[in-house]
């Protein structure tokens, strides 16, 4: 694994869903949480998301890493566009 570039394992991550790239692929070892913080095209969707899981990417985001956010203000997460901005440091 130490082997595949880094390029490769970016390309794959282009696939997934960033919830899925922060909290299932980060913490499986120390070379996938670097590549994934080296990864520099987060494009996230809080839509479908629950409050914990809200809270936990918000802590994780690194804004200069992201390329597109959509932020709603739903049934789930009522005031999700305000707790983001308080959450993330822009």
């Amino acid at each position: 694994m130490e082997n595949l570039p880094v390029e490769i394992l970016h390309r794959i991550i282009d696939n997934l869903h960033s919830g899925t790239i922060l909290l299932s692929i980060r913490p499986v070892c120390r070379l996938f949480r670097a590549v994934i913080n080296t990864y520099n095209r987060y494009i996230y969707n809080f839509e479908p998301i629950s409050k914990s899981n809200f809270h936990l990417q918000c802590r994780l985001i690194r804004p200069e890493n992201v390329i597109a956010l959509i932020l709603f203000n739903n049934e789930h997460i009522p005031d999700q566009i305000s707790l983001f901005m308080s959450s993330v440091r822009l």
